[in-house]
């Protein structure tokens, strides 16, 4: 299973996950688990958000419907995974379950 299809699987509540460089600004990947609207809207947002060069090692940003999670590798800075989950009460486990399963993939 790619690390895509993994973190929509273990996330709970996950609806799409993307793989982005941002060096380039392209999609390597993406997984969408839903036909939601607002989900591919709010995935979108999310990767012109990732995009940006200068963007922290996380960040997460909330809407009304959504939890957007985005997560630098740390051996590999230029490739940003998003997470887009349905809004749920618990982001503190969200987060770090993202981080660790990136983090597992390490080379």
């Amino acid at each position: 299973m790619n690390l895509l299809a993994r973190i929509a699987s273990e996330l709970p509540g996950c609806v799409a996950t993307a793989a982005i460089d941002t060096r380039t600004g392209a999609v390597l990947s993406q997984h969408i688990e839903s036909d939601d609207p607002f989900a591919a809207q709010a995935l979108a947002v999310a990767i012109e958000a990732a995009r940006a060069c200068e963007r922290p090692p996380r960040m997460v940003m909330l809407s009304e419907r959504h939890i957007q999670i985005l997560q630098r590798r740390k051996h590999e800075p230029h490739c940003v995974f998003v997470a887009l989950c349905a809004r749920s009460p618990n982001l503190g486990f969200a987060v770090a379950l993202m981080s660790s399963l990136i983090a597992a993939e390490a080379p």
